[in-house]
């Protein structure tokens, strides 16, 4: 039983551990490869700022396992984009590039 604790301890501190280097590595500001005007910005507290054409909004993000993030809007619609390395791609294949 003690041990059975012992690990279950260990393996929350790993998880915790690696979702923080999960979320330290897609933290940043993005801008499309396109229009480099257009950004995104991912904070620490999976928060979001986008501008875009001169529009700004602002939600949360989540993390998924199989490497994509959902954007949620303050009016909650979200939008599913892929992480490719320091690169994040959107649903519409439009790259925005970490700065």
């Amino acid at each position: 039983m003690k041990i059975r604790f012992i690990f279950g301890i260990f393996f929350f501190f790993i998880g915790v551990f690696l979702s923080g280097c999960v979320v330290s590595s897609v933290q940043g500001t993005y801008l499309n490869e396109k229009t480099p005007e257009n950004k995104i910005t991912l904070d620490s507290d999976f928060t979001y700022i986008l501008t875009n054409n001169h529009h700004v909004s602002t939600g949360t993000y989540k993390l998924t396992q199989n490497n994509t993030i959902i954007l949620t809007s303050a009016l909650g619609l979200a939008t599913v984009v892929r992480v490719d390395g320091n690169v994040l791609i959107d649903d519409n294949r439009e790259k925005w590039i970490k700065k």
